[in-house]
């Protein structure tokens, strides 16, 4: 696989979760993490990245909810915070 379709594989991704998700800016913050602790490698930006996790999952699964009772039309098929997992 060249850069070219990779890159084009990330950003169809990102579109994806945009489309599919409650909370694409957390999905967003969490990717940023969750990269910057793969690419320094050390405890310190995992454990950011962890407390990152354990702090916006419950978030998005609160504000899914809410958008869910307020709106009766909300898409069904949008998931919290990753988008094709889970029911």
């Amino acid at each position: 696989m060249n850069e070219q379709t990779f890159t084009v594989l990330v950003y169809a991704w990102i579109a994806a979760g945009i489309l599919y998700v409650s909370c694409p800016n957390y999905l967003g913050e969490l990717m940023e993490w969750g990269g910057y602790a793969l690419m320094v490698w050390s405890l310190p930006a995992l454990s950011f990245f962890v407390w990152t996790l354990v702090n916006l999952i419950p978030r998005a699964l609160d504000h899914h909810r809410w958008y869910k009772e307020q709106f009766e039309d909300y898409p069904p098929e949008r998931k919290a915070l990753f988008p094709f997992l889970g029911k």
